[in-house]
């Protein structure tokens, strides 16, 4: 499936253009919101100018949606996780060696104090409700611990590689170790090295599978 680009997304979402693609594809609902937001904020800014000089019909909807685009690419590259991540001198991971296989467990809560400290090693200091899930890197199922070297602030529903998109890979990896055709320590290394190129992997696919934009595990940060 060939995905529309931003520029054709912002149009999509305006009407401007066919909006069939869209309304079948949840990886590019996801992504709209993104530019739905950013687009929201310049709105904000703007209604707090008043001050500004008139500007030509169609200069805020133009101005939006470029501020929309210029606020969508610098997060997904300034951000050391908004395309995956986590940044790996961050999070580079923590297991227990002596776990085989754990099938059902409840992921430990994870402390107020902990997330706090976990956010700010990522420069987050006032994270937003139900924006991020302070997540596992390597899930206790796959012999995780709660330790900020295995925990970092993933998006939740925010930009394409989110945290619902992780979940779905985890589940697999869990699957194919408990059903020994996996080895827990290549499980664990998939993760560690890249859980995005393992998904592609273990899917056969560049992008997340239309599913999987909707799978929901874990809960957000509230």
């Amino acid at each position: 499936m060939k995905h529309p680009s931003d520029q054709e997304l912002l149009l999509a979402a305006d009407g401007e253009l066919d909006r069939g693609h869209l309304d079948s594809c949840e990886v590019c609902r996801a992504r709209v919101q993104v530019l739905d937001r950013a687009l929201a904020d310049y709105q904000i800014a703007q209604r707090q100018t008043r001050a500004a000089p008139p500007q030509p019909s169609g200069y805020y909807w133009f101005g939006g949606a470029v501020a929309a685009l210029l606020a969508l690419t610098i997060w997904m590259q300034a951000s050391p996780f908004a395309q995956g991540g986590p940044d790996p001198k961050l999070t580079p991971g923590a297991f227990a060696s002596s776990v085989s296989c754990v099938a059902d467990v409840q992921p430990p809560a994870i402390s107020l104090a902990m997330a706090t400290e976990v956010f700010g090693s990522y420069g987050i200091a006032k994270p937003i409700p139900g924006e991020f899930e302070v997540d596992y890197l390597i899930p206790p199922d796959l012999g995780g611990t709660a330790d900020p070297r295995n925990l970092w602030p993933q998006p939740y529903s925010r930009g394409v590689w989110n945290s619902r998109v992780k979940d779905a890979l985890e589940d697999r990896l869990k699957v194919l170790v408990c059903a020994g055709k996996m080895g827990l320590a290549d499980a664990q290394r998939d993760l560690q090295n890249g859980w995005v190129e393992a998904y592609k992997r273990h899917f056969k696919t560049q992008q997340p599978l239309y599913e999987h934009a909707g799978f929901i595990k874990d809960r957000a940060w509230e």
